[in-house]
């Protein structure tokens, strides 16, 4: 028998953060897919406002090292992305 994820009614760290959530809630990963995490990993619910703070904190806590080029270096959906796993899987 499947495993039912918690109602999304919530954002994850409404009651961590002393700012007010807002926005609609995105599902992220515990350890980002950008960051070479598994698709299907586990996941949590954070609102519009919370998202973009939990990327930058997950990054910094995995010491991950972002691309350096210029804009528009990278012509094509994804490439940026694809480039920072590339840096940071030590090729």
């Amino acid at each position: 028998m499947p495993i039912e994820s918690p109602p999304r009614t919530h954002c994850a760290l409404a009651e961590l953060l002393p700012d007010a959530c807002a926005g609609v809630l995105h599902s992220h990963h515990v350890l980002p897919v950008s960051a070479g995490g598994d698709p299907e990993g586990k996941q949590v619910w954070v609102c519009a406002h919370h998202h973009p703070m939990l990327e930058h904190l997950a990054r910094r806590v995995l010491r991950w090292r972002t691309c350096s080029h210029r804009p528009g270096t990278h012509r094509y959906p994804g490439a940026k992305e694809l480039c920072e796993l590339y840096l940071n899987s030590g090729g």
